[in-house]
Parts: C-alpha cells; structure tokens; sequence
C-alpha cells in the first residue's frame, strides 16, 4: 500500500481518470495529504445489472464507510462500446444527471454531480439503460465515484472505494432441446405409450382440452433422483438451482457409429476440458452420440438383437463415479433411451447418479445445435407430488 504522500504526488500529477485507470478494477482508496487529516474519507460504489427485455439496467449505489459526512461527489457507470446508452432512469435527490460521455474508443460513461452523501450512508439509486449491439453476449458495466474538495481542486481529486464490475447475460441464441410427445414415440420395451384423450372441443364446448395417460419416462423427460434412489428427491423437491445449468457436450459420434455400444468414459471429460477448461461448478454433463438421427423409427432407436439386447450408447459408471467423486455436477443427459448403454444389464450408471441426487435427461434433442461449451440449460420440470420423474421443455440459450 502506497503511504499519502505518494498518492498525492500521483493525483497532483494525473488527471482524475488516469490515476482511475493506474488503480484498476480491485479495491481502488486512495489516501491524499490535508490539513488536520492524514486520509480522506472512504467510499464505496455497487453496481447490479439485470436483463429487461431488450435492454440492461445498470444500477449504482454509493455508499460511505466513514463516520464523516463526503460532500461534492462525481458518480459514473461505464460500460464498453457494444452497447448503446438509451436513457438515465433514475437520479437519487441532491444529485443530477450530467450526461452521458466518451471516456475513449471503447469506453463510454453515465455521469452524475452529487452534493453529498452524510457519514454512514447510501446515495442511490443511479440508474441506467443500455441498448446490446447485435453482435454483443455480455455487457460489462463498471461504475466508480470520486470526490472534490474545493480547497484542493481537480488536483486532489481521486478514486476511491471499490470499483465493482457487474455482468448482465444478453443471450442472442436458444435452442429447443426437447421432441414432441406423441403415442409412436420410440419408449423403453413394455413401457406404455402415451395416450390423448379428448375430453372438451370447440365445437361441443367451446374451449379445447384433452386428458393424458402418460407414463413418467416418456419422451424428452428427467428421471428424478428417487427413480433409482430409494430415499432420493422425488421430482417436485428438486429445487430451482439445480434445474438451471451450464452445459458441456461429449461429442462420441465417431465412436458410436462404430460401436453402438459406446460409452462416454473419464478420458472423454479430461479431453473435453483440455479443449474448453474444467467443468463449471454446477453442469450438466451431455452426451451427443448422433442416434437422434434414428427417433423416427422406434426400431433403429432401440437398436435390438435377435436376443433382445439393445444396442445403443451412454454413460459408462466409471464416468459416473468421476463425476460426483470429482467434479461438482447436477445431472447427466443422454439422446438415447437411456442413461446407461443399451446392453447394460445392472444399470450402475442410474445407481450411481441418481441416488446422489443429481438427476438423468434421456432423448434429449438437437444437441448438435448447441455449442460444447457456454450454453445454459434451463430444465422445465413438472413438480408433481411424488414423481419419479417426468416429461420436460428442455431449452439452451447462449
């Protein structure tokens, strides 16, 4: 830590926003020389931004940390050029809005003159609009606030507090990850198909409605940690957190046209993060081995044997095991039939994921359309008492 007379040296030297810039983006206090005072008061400034429709709100708050009240304060929100400004939303009292200015070519300001703020107090909110250009995922805002004394002028003016950067997700791509539930979709042998029942019409009624007989692990749907667990999560008390996720897809194409009886294997997660890094802390972990190419014919999807053995790909436990053993995951998918390959017949891999409680997709859809790396997952499942499982809406976005 630089002592007060270097600091001053330093704010006498540069501008305000050089010695912002020479500070960065951590834990910015500057400690400057005056009469009776060894440092000067600390402040601090929070930013939060959050998606609205198709703008992001970036919204300041000041705060001081000291028991001495700070007066005669410069407030900013920047955020980079691949976002227009639209509009100023919110100015707390006892500041106003100065306008919205270049910094440089790739960094643009919402600027505010406040008169104060009193010891041990907020100032805010400081609100502001961004329009993303078309071409923008992420929309970077870093606010920071200064103070000016009049005795001292620009030359003692510094940056102070905590420069906080805020993230706001603007996705541009979402993908559909689920097929269609309907009776001739290919199912589990001897499992019941899915049958629709019209119940109210238009004509007769007035309104439309139709009756289900579906059985849980039907189409594109979630087996519940329970379904293999004894003691497991039933669908329904799973909570939200674990039902949104960043993805990673296991290409084993090659493999399994091959080998049907392919498995995604430990080597395939090592490959996978040589390539885009370790596995987020809360993924879900999909295996893409190209049989959705065959969901429209329930004989090619179950791939059977003339001893009744199907053959199609999946988790090997081994892959399991590392998983929950060492990485932090919610879940596994598949776009087979069934978590576990085809021919297994002790299904370790359902016995190792689910009574963990982390939960199983099977028939997930179009995963060649999303990317390896960098997707969300949002997993729409029916909370119904009891579940072991059930039918979702399955949508990636990035």
């Amino acid at each position: 830590m630089c002592g007060p007379q270097v600091y001053g040296a330093m704010a006498r030297i540069y501008s305000r926003r050089d010695f912002l810039k020479m500070l960065g983006g951590a834990m910015a206090a500057a400690a400057l020389p005056r009469p009776q005072l060894a440092i000067w008061p600390w402040l601090a400034v929070e930013i939060a931004g959050a998606r609205e429709g198709d703008l992001v709100t970036f919204t300041l708050t000041v705060r001081n940390l000291t028991e001495e009240p700070v007066s005669d304060l410069y407030v900013a929100g920047h955020v980079p050029r691949n976002a227009d400004f639209v509009a100023a939303t919110a100015t707390p009292p006892g500041a106003w809005f100065r306008g919205f200015e270049a910094e440089s070519s790739d960094l643009q300001s919402a600027v505010w003159l406040a008169e104060g703020v009193p010891s041990r107090g907020a100032l805010g909110p400081f609100r502001y609009q961004v329009a993303p250009h078309p071409a923008a995922t992420v929309v970077n805002a870093h606010g920071f606030v200064s103070w000016r004394r009049p005795l001292y002028g620009e030359a003692a003016s510094a940056p102070v507090g905590v420069v906080v950067r805020a993230t706001a997700r603007v996705f541009r791509r979402k993908v559909d990850l689920t097929y269609v539930q309907n009776p001739n979709f290919p199912i589990w042998p001897g499992a019941p198909r899915l049958q629709i029942e019209n119940v109210f019409n238009h004509a007769q009624h007035g309104f439309y409605a139709n009756r289900w007989h579906i059985y849980e692990h039907h189409g594109t749907h979630m087996d519940a940690p329970v379904h293999f667990g004894k003691n497991a999560l039933t669908l329904e008390r799973l909570p939200a957190e674990v039902l949104v996720a960043p993805a990673a897809v296991i290409d084993i194409r090659d493999r399994a046209r091959r080998n049907p009886d392919a498995q995604v294997v430990p080597e395939d997660i090592l490959a996978w993060e040589r390539r885009y890094g370790r596995l987020p802390d809360g993924a879900v972990v999909f295996m893409w081995s190209g049989w959705g190419a065959r969901v429209n014919d329930e004989a090619a999807f179950r791939n059977m044997d003339d001893k009744g053995v199907m053959h199609f790909p999946g988790f090997h436990p081994d892959t399991a095991e590392f998983l929950l053993r060492e990485r932090n995951i919610v879940g596994i998918g598949v776009d087979t039939l069934s978590l576990d390959y085809g021919a297994s017949k002790d299904f370790k891999t359902h016995y190792t994921i689910l009574p963990a409680n982390k939960w199983g997709l099977e028939n997930v859809a179009n995963l060649g359309r999303i990317p390896p790396a960098g997707a969300m997952v949002f997993v729409g499942a029916l909370r119904i008492e009891g579940a072991s499982g059930g039918p979702v809406r399955l949508i990636a976005v990035w």
